[in-house]
């Protein structure tokens, strides 16, 4: 739900930092996944499309780790 101010848009259940740790983290996360890509497209797209999925989720997970560790 949300509630229009004057001058900002409040998002009452997510805090700012929060949304600031998943921009964070899926920044990372496609960065991982576009290095998985490239590595996967030298072996064909089938193997671009996995690779790229497990790094995306391996980016994802230190991305929240470093999030958490850094960020908080």
């Amino acid at each position: 739900m949300l509630f229009f101010t004057e001058r900002e848009i409040i998002i009452p259940i997510i805090e700012r930092f929060s949304v600031m740790g998943m921009i964070f983290t899926m920044i990372i996360s496609s960065v991982a996944g576009y290095i998985g890509w490239w590595i996967g497209e030298f072996f064909g797209f089938a193997t671009a499309l996995v690779l790229s999925s497990i790094t995306s989720i391996v980016g994802y997970w230190y991305g929240m780790k470093w999030n958490r560790e850094y960020f908080s």
